[in-house]
């Protein structure tokens, strides 16, 4: 691969001599798609075509900064800066456009800071940087989507149910920092008001891994102003969730539990996990709605697949998981993407102002590629005001009738709209078959709208029952004892001796 490119760059030199080179920081032995075993291939297949591309205007390349001792994401993160720095400083000219490729695997504000102090680009692996960001780190470029549009869209569920009483549980004991960055902007006080002022009533619990009492206390908490259970775990907890939930008759229809997921692939749980639920879990199943980006969502190119899988194996003896092919994962898209967006916009550079690269500084480079429409490779792709790109989400729900989960609703990134089916909906366990209401019709203590006129009701008449018969009784107190009291009378009248019957009855016996 190398030594084609080395050809390329002989036979068609640039005419200027500027040449374009892609540093890239990352881990070769790391168990992670954002390794360079698993983008390599992508990576250097893609310099080649831009270099076919753009060979008379500037030269391409690839630089592969890496230790043979840094196997680990912990070893790239001890040593990124200064490998970075030792390059940079023996390779930096004016007839060179440097880009920075970062591992996904580490906290990308390091080179954030080397890439604003340097104006280079950077392009971390993976990572959607919160929004508000770009005046600190000007030059850093994530085409990827952030917390705050992951949130946003997520919401778009939220709107069509109608829900706004929402709790999310968050696995603590999960290593993974998606959840856990979700869950931190919630928190954050301007987010937290915006949505607020949208309506929603957010609660934040958190559960320690699959620890049974643990998800009971959140549930037993959860439930008392929620119908609405968003999930921030694998999937395969949020399974062990619903079986819990079972138990507690939170799977009959009053209740709905979102799992939320960046992507399809298993450090995160695949959406093919949840299929053929039991008897028992049927209505669990069916309680459940599933937000990830499905592998194969994207447009894929059956020769570029071939080539990947094939200089993946001969260079870095790497295969992707059985199934799938490398086009399908976002991180290997967006390795694709970084490549031909920078090349691209340093090509508009030079027809802007002949041989003169006045782009290549970062802060420029992300600010042209803000609030800008992209036509990559057949797939249209829009960039917001920080170089933020969103994903094809989409919605799952369970079948029962094919076992298995199914699309409900997609989202379409350059039209930016959420799109439901027409062919399938959530089949919702409730005896009606609509979703759970936000707040259900009696409120959360069972005691509100209806359900408190209706208990004033029954309180009302049962007062009226009761003043019934206590006033029934006390007209039959009253009858029996002004009949007593007769017959009292009656009595006295004939045993009632007077004083004078009585002197009379004692003289005639002392008489006698």
């Amino acid at each position: 691969m190398r030594l084609r490119l080395l050809i390329w760059l002989l036979i068609f030199p640039a005419i200027n001599g500027l040449e374009v080179v892609f540093v890239t920081l990352l881990p070769h032995y790391a168990p992670l798609i954002t390794s360079m075993r698993a983008l390599g291939a992508v990576l250097n297949l893609t310099v080649e075509q831009a270099q076919r591309t753009y060979q008379f205007r500037f030269n391409v390349t690839i630089k592969d900064v890496y230790s043979p001792l840094y196997r680990s994401c912990a070893d790239v993160e001890a040593n990124q800066a200064w490998m970075a720095a030792e390059y940079y400083y023996r390779a930096a000219s004016s007839q060179k456009c440097l880009a920075l490729i970062g591992s996904g695997c580490n906290d990308p504000l390091t080179m954030a800071k080397l890439g604003r102090e340097w104006n280079l680009p950077f392009f971390p692996s993976g990572y959607g940087m919160p929004l508000g960001r770009r005046q600190q780190y000007p030059t850093i470029i994530t085409l990827a989507s952030t917390s705050v549009r992951y949130v946003k869209i997520l919401s778009t569920v939220f709107q069509r149910f109608h829900w706004q009483h929402v709790v999310f549980i968050t696995d603590a004991a999960n290593p993974i920092t998606f959840y856990a960055e979700i869950t931190q902007l919630l928190q954050d006080a301007k987010i937290a008001s915006a949505m607020r002022e949208d309506g929603y009533r957010l609660e934040l619990l958190s559960i320690a891994g699959n620890n049974s009492q643990s998800i009971a206390d959140a549930l037993r908490v959860g439930r008392q102003k929620n119908r609405v259970f968003v999930l921030g775990c694998h999937v395969l907890l949020a399974r062990d969730i619903l079986e819990i939930a079972t138990q507690a008759n939170m799977t009959n229809g009053d209740y709905v539990f979102i799992n939320f997921q960046p992507i399809d692939l298993l450090p995160y749980g695949k959406y093919g996990q949840l299929s053929n639920a039991t008897d028992q879990l049927m209505n669990g199943y069916r309680s459940l709605l599933l937000f990830t980006v499905p592998l194969g969502s994207a447009t894929t190119d059956e020769d570029l697949n071939r080539e990947i899988v094939t200089l993946s194996k001969e260079m870095y003896n790497y295969t992707f998981e059985p199934g799938s092919q490398p086009m399908d994962y976002f991180v290997v898209q967006q390795a694709r993407n970084t490549v031909d967006l920078f090349a691209q916009l340093v090509n508009e550079s030079l027809e802007e102002i002949p041989n003169k690269p006045s782009l290549c500084g970062g802060a420029a480079i992300a600010a042209a590629l803000s609030n800008r429409n992209f036509d990559l490779n057949g797939r249209k792709i829009f960039l917001d005001s920080e170089a933020n790109m969103d994903l094809p989400y989409t919605l799952f729900a369970y079948n029962r009738f094919s076992s298995r989960m199914q699309a409900v609703a997609s989202y379409n990134p350059a039209q930016r709209v959420m799109s439901w089916s027409e062919d399938f909906a959530a089949d919702w366990p409730s005896s009606h078959s609509n979703p759970p209401p936000d707040v259900p019709i009696c409120g959360f203590s069972g005691e509100e709208g209806p359900c408190l006129w209706e208990r004033r009701q029954k309180l009302h008449d049962t007062i009226e029952k009761i003043c019934g018969i206590a006033g029934g009784l006390a007209v039959v107190v009253v009858l029996v004892a002004g009949l007593l009291l007769r017959r009292g009378r009656d009595k006295g009248d004939s045993w009632f001796i007077s004083h004078e019957q009585l002197g009379q009855h004692c003289g005639r016996r002392i008489s006698a």
